[in-house]
C-alpha cells in the first residue's frame, strides 16, 4: 500500500517536560502547569480563612542546584506583611506504585527537609499578579548551603505548601505537588508531552436531529467554562479535539442570536470581548499558532464495530461531515490527527488510506494489565559458564 502506518500518542505540541530514566514509568508528568486533582485540600479550620492560595503554575523539573519556582494566587483579607509561606518536601519517589499509593491516601511519607518560612511580601511578583514562591535546591558540587535543600537522587519529590500567619504560625491553607529532579547526565532525552482537550457534550441532538434551545443550553453550560479556561491559557500549548456534533448545536445558539459563526476574515469587526459568545471566545484563542485541533468524524464511532457490520461508508460519511463541520467554524483541522477510542487493523488501515499518520486512543480504551509489577523490556542476563 505505500503509506507509512505511525501510530504514535503524543507529542501533538510543544510542551516541554523531562523524566530520568529511572523512572519513565511514573504516569504523571508535570509540564509546568499545575494539574487539577493533585493539589490536596488543607486541614479543617475552626474559623473561616482569612486567606486561601492557588498553585498556579510550577518549574516542571530541576537538577541539583537549581531553583524551583511555584507560582501561587493568593486571594487574602490579611495584609501580605502579616503571611509567610513555607514548604516541607518529602521523599523522593522512584516507583509508579508508591505515587499512586501517596496520591490515594494523601500521606507523602517522610520528611526530608523544612525550609525556613518566607514572608510573603518578600516574594516577587509576575505578570500576572502571582507570587514567585522558589525552593532551592543544593547542587553537590558546592560546601553545604543551609538555605537549599539537599535533593541527590532522581525521583519525584512531594512538596507541601502552606500558607501561615506570622504572628502565630496558624495554617490558612495548604496544596501538594510534585517536583521531580533529574540529574545532568548526558543520556536524559526531554519527553515531549501533549495537552489534547477534549470538546464533547454529545448528545447534543434530539434523535430528530434538531438541536433544540434546551439542547444548546445543555451544550453552553457544560463547555461554556472550558471555553473560558482554554481563552485564559494563552501561554499553554495544547491540541483540542472537538466532537463535531456537539460543535454543530453550539453553533446555531449563535446562529440565532446573529452571530458570526464561522472563521474570522481580515475584513472582519472585532466585537467587544463581553460581548462574545464562548464559540467565539474559543475561535479566537485558536488562531494561537501552538493551538491545533484534530480530525473528528462528526459524532463519536466504534471504528470496529462498524467495519465489522460492513459499513465502511458510514465511516466515510462520518469523517467527511465532521470534517466539514469542523472547517466551517474553525477553518484548520488537522487531516493527520486522530483522536478515537477502541482500535483494530482494519480501522488504522482506514485511517492511513485518508491519510492519518497520528492517533490518540482514550486511555479507557487501553486495556492495561492488572499484574502487580510495572511491564518493562525483557532482557537476557548472559552469564558465562564456570569453568
Amino acid at each position: 500500500m505505500g503509506a507509512r502506518r505511525n501510530l504514535v500518542f503524543p507529542p501533538l505540541v510543544g510542551c516541554w517536560a523531562v523524566a530520568a530514566a529511572s523512572f519513565l514509568t511514573l504516569p504523571t508528568v508535570v509540564a509546568g502547569v499545575a494539574l487539577a486533582g493533585v493539589a490536596q485540600a488543607g486541614a479543617a479550620q475552626t474559623e473561616p480563612r482569612s486567606a486561601s492560595f492557588r498553585l498556579i503554575t510550577q518549574t516542571p523539573w530541576v537538577a541539583p542546584g537549581g531553583d524551583a519556582f511555584f507560582h501561587l494566587a493568593v486571594d487574602t483579607r490579611e495584609a501580605p506583611g502579616n503571611l509567610e509561606i513555607s514548604a516541607t518536601v518529602h521523599t523522593g519517589l522512584t516507583s509508579r506504585g508508591r505515587l499512586s499509593s501517596i496520591l490515594r491516601s494523601g500521606r507523602p511519607g517522610d520528611v526530608l527537609a523544612s525550609p525556613a518560612p518566607v514572608a510573603l511580601d518578600s516574594l516577587r511578583i509576575d505578570a500576572d499578579g502571582n507570587y514567585l514562591f522558589p525552593v532551592s535546591t543544593q547542587d553537590p558540587s558546592l560546601p553545604r548551603d543551609a538555605g537549599r535543600v539537599s535533593l541527590r537522587a532522581d525521583g519525584v519529590y512531594p512538596v507541601d505548601i502552606r500558607l501561615r500567619k506570622k504572628s502565630d504560625g496558624a495554617q490558612l491553607d495548604r496544596q501538594m505537588t510534585y517536583l521531580p529532579v533529574v540529574k545532568a547526565r548526558t543520556n536524559q532525552v526531554p519527553l515531549m508531552v501533549a495537552v489534547v482537550w477534549r470538546l464533547d457534550a454529545s448528545p447534543a441532538h434530539d434523535p430528530d436531529g434538531q438541536a433544540t434551545a434546551k439542547k444548546q443550553s445543555d451544550v453552553e453550560a457544560r463547555l461554556g467554562p472550558v471555553a473560558q479556561a482554554i481563552a485564559g491559557a494563552s501561554s499553554v500549548p495544547f491540541t483540542l479535539a472537538p466532537v463535531p456534533e456537539t460543535l454543530d448545536a453550539w453553533a446555531r445558539a449563535d446562529i440565532t442570536a446573529d452571530r458570526p459563526t464561522g472563521p474570522a476574515t481580515s475584513g472582519d469587526a472585532t466585537p467587544p470581548d463581553e460581548e462574545l459568545s464562548s464559540l467565539q471566545r474559543l475561535r479566537a484563542t485558536l488562531s494561537s499558532p501552538d493551538r491545533f485541533l484534530t480530525m473528528e468524524p462528526y459524532a463519536p464511532i466504534d471504528l470496529p464495530s462498524l467495519n465489522g457490520a460492513e459499513l465502511a461508508d458510514e465511516v466515510r460519511t462520518q469523517f467527511d461531515r465532521g470534517i466539514a463541520v469542523t472547517r466551517d467554524l474553525f477553518g484548520k483541522p488537522d487531516l493527520t490527527t486522530v483522536v478515537t477510542g477502541m482500535m483494530d487493523s482494519r480501522s488504522v488501515d482506514q485511517l492511513v488510506a485518508r491519510g492519518v499518520d497520528r492517533v490518540v486512543i482514550d486511555a479507557a480504551s487501553v486495556n492495561l494489565s492488572s499484574q502487580r509489577l510495572t511491564p518493562a523490556r525483557p532482557m537476557k542476563n548472559n552469564e558465562r559458564k564456570k569453568q
